[in-house]
Formats: structure tokens, sequence, C-alpha cells
């Protein structure tokens, strides 16, 4: 709904016309940032996966991370990408929570690696947007909080039975302390973390910087320093699991964010249209034909 707003009030039109502004070679030249990106994240991702005594071939992983971002985007928030951990589960007959974990701190680390940049970013609008390092600094304490409470597992221990609480069958305890173990099977400590955390925090500095091309293939121009910090705040509210994928707060925040370097709105929705095609669709679409190829078997 917010992204047909956005469109109806700005004009489909003067946002088509946006496309037909930038060469044709530049756009299809566009598609190949989505390459090391992948590949990026998929080494992010083995780094923990070694951590978890989890041994996959890179290409393995990356065939289950493609087809972990078909489910990603057809659900709000990407909830659906965690379906990852049946397919390693399935591939390597480790136990599902085990896997779970795995992706649990893979997701944590990532997006408490976008917070450390957006929080930066949130300070630099500060006097134009104070409600963003609100909202950006409740999200990177839950995140320490999510981070504190999963480093010991007794932490997490009390916090899931007292979820439970009401019901009190010793079958749904016993259950739970099993998977509380399988949960924490080769758990890493923090320490073991560090060097990853650096390696994703590298990473959305990558990102950025891509899409920071693609701003200048746009005709938009904001200093190279700013925009590192300020399109994580971007990324931090488009993540929030109030659309899929995404669509329309995204846009919108990049509507609301960059008006204060006077870009137009028609230039920010093709932009974030054009995005959303080269970082979800593609690798929705490949990990789509690799579900099938996997059901057909």
């Amino acid at each position: 709904m917010i992204f047909i707003y956005l469109v109806y009030n700005i004009g489909p039109e003067r946002i088509i016309v946006v496309f037909y502004t930038i060469p044709i070679q530049y756009l299809l030249l566009s598609f190949s940032l989505i390459i090391p990106i992948i590949l990026i994240t998929n080494y992010q991702w083995q780094l923990l996966l070694k951590k978890q005594k989890i041994l996959i071939g890179f290409f393995d992983s990356l065939k289950i991370l493609l087809i972990g971002n078909f489910y990603a985007s057809v659900t709000p928030g990407g909830f659906g990408g965690y379906i990852k951990a049946y397919y390693i589960s399935k591939k390597k007959e480790e136990p599902v929570e085990k896997c779970l974990a795995n992706l649990l701190i893979f997701e944590t680390m990532n997006f408490f690696g976008l917070l450390c940049l957006a929080i930066v970013g949130a300070v630099i609008v500060l006097k134009y947007y104070p409600n963003f390092l609100i909202l950006i600094g409740t999200l990177f304490i839950i995140a320490i909080l999510v981070i504190f409470i999963l480093a010991e597992k007794h932490r997490s221990e009390k916090i899931f039975k007292s979820l439970v609480r009401i019901l009190i069958y010793n079958k749904i305890k016993e259950r739970l302390s099993v998977s509380l173990d399988l949960f924490y099977q080769d758990f890493p400590r923090i320490k073991d973390l560090i060097t990853p955390f650096f390696v994703f925090i590298i990473g959305w500095v990558i990102y950025c910087s891509e899409i920071y091309l693609v701003f200048r293939l746009f005709l938009i121009d904001i200093p190279f320093l700013y925009f590192i910090f300020l399109y994580p705040v971007v990324m931090v509210i488009a993540s929030l699991p109030i659309s899929i994928s995404g669509i329309g707060t995204r846009e919108g925040a990049l509507i609301v964010l960059f008006s204060i370097f006077n870009v137009s709105p028609e230039k920010l929705v093709a932009l974030g249209l054009f995005w959303m095609f080269i970082i979800q669709i593609i690798p929705a679409t490949i990990g789509g034909f690799l579900v099938i190829k996997e059901r057909i078997k």
C-alpha cells in the first residue's frame, strides 16, 4: 500500500521517464553488481558455518543461500529465509536446531553490523530527523540484548522456559531441554565472532559502495562518506516486517532521508525499484528455479 501511494502521488510516468535517461548498456552492466554481493554473503556465512563445525562446500552453501533468498523474498521481514536451516540440516545431517542457531547468529551479526553504520548515519541527520536515532538506537540495544542472551545457554534457557511456563507438561519441558542442547551444540564463543563481525562490517561497506555507483548512474550526487552511513538507515527501515521485501518502506525512507540533498522523489523510487530487481528479484528467481529442481528430485 505504501508503494502504491508513493507511485500514485509522484506519477508513474515521471518514474518511467527516469529510466529513459540512462543508457541501456549501463543498466545492463549494473546487473553484474549482484555477483560480488552474493559471493561475499556466502563467504560470511561460511565463516560462521566453520565456527560451528558445519563443514559444507562453498557452492553447496551458495545454492542454499539462493534458495533462502527465494523464500525470504515472499515473506514479511524475510523470515522465510530461515528455511536454510532445513536445507543445511538435510545436506549435512546436522540437528536442525544447531543449523537454526547458525542462521540466528548470522542474521543477528549481519543486522548488528548494519546498525553500527546506521547509527552513525542517524547522528548525521539528527537535526533533521531525530526519530531515526530513537528507532535505530532502540534496535541497537535490542540487538545487544539478543547477543547477550544467546551467548550463554543458561540465560536463554530461563527465557524459553518462562515463555512456556503456562504449558506445565513434563514432555514439553523435556523437549525444550533437548532442543536447547542441540541449539547450543558447537555454539561459538563471543571472542570467536570478532573477526566475522568485522567481515560483516566490510561487507556492508562494499554493499553500500556498489549501490552508490547505481546512485551515480541515476545522476544522484551525494558525498560518498555521507552515503556510506546514510544508506544503512534506509536498509534498517526497509528490514522492518511491515511489508514484503521492504517494498514501499525502502522507497519512502529514501525519499525522506535524501530529500535533504534535494534529490527528486521519482529518481529515488526508480532507483529503489531498479536495485530491488538486482539485489532481490534476480537472486530470488534463481533460488525459485533451484527449489523447483530440488522438488523434482
